[in-house]
């Protein structure tokens, strides 16, 4: 199964500055909300839900992501991942998840990897603003995926069907929200690639100078 595991931003825009605002309810790019606490009765999370994705094609990508996370930002990663965990699957907030399941299925089919990676850009979105605008997009890039296939699984265990082209186009979508979250342009994809190319040396002048720059 041919799916992309790593963008380009991964290393895209030294200093690319994260916006602030709550991304739970404002999915990156406009487009339908997330539900709210409002929408449904409580529903508590399934035992070890969360913690383990057994499907063969989402472990795939889970593992495939992991092996490529750079030891700086795998920390960062585990720590955006374990609170989305907690987002999606515990007692107090799983029925969000629940009652995105229910308004999937009873939508276009075409939209669910819309939808599904508005939900997982804008989970991001909630952390970040928890933490006041501190995250980096670099692990950001990597856990949008383990997040996005975390509720792929679950949207699968409630009987829609994943196809290797829907996890495709959803990984392609959480891509371009997190660019639109973070404000991370064309040219400063090119201009990270450039200077990844010339090595370390290269990345660190650049974030020198734009950290003096803002000084």
């Amino acid at each position: 199964m041919a799916l992309p595991l790593q963008p380009d931003p991964m290393t895209a825009a030294p200093g690319a500055p994260p916006t602030g605002g709550g991304m739970m309810n404002t999915p990156p790019g406009g487009g339908p909300s997330v539900p709210t606490a409002a929408d449904a009765p409580q529903e508590q999370a399934p035992p070890g839900a969360g913690v383990d994705v057994k499907d063969p094609k989402l472990t795939q990508i889970i593992t495939g992501i992991e092996g490529k996370i750079e030891p700086e930002l795998r920390q960062d990663y585990e720590k955006i991942v374990t609170a989305a965990m907690k987002i999606l699957f515990s007692e107090q907030t799983h029925h969000l998840l629940v009652i995105a399941a229910q308004k999937i299925q009873a939508g276009d089919p075409k939209e669910i990897p819309t939808t599904v990676a508005k939900i997982s850009a804008g989970i991001i979105g909630l952390i970040n603003k928890e933490i006041k605008g501190a995250l980096t997009p670099p692990p950001c890039f990597y856990a949008v995926v383990t997040i996005m296939c975390h509720i792929l699984e679950y949207l699968e265990s409630t009987g829609l069907q994943i196809s290797d082209a829907l996890i495709g186009e959803t990984i392609k979508q959480c891509y371009q929200d997190l660019l639109d979250y973070f404000k991370i342009t064309p040219e400063m994809i090119a201009k990270a690639q450039k200077l990844k190319a010339q090595g370390p040396g290269a990345l660190k002048a650049a974030a020198d100078q734009e950290a003096a720059q803002g000084a």
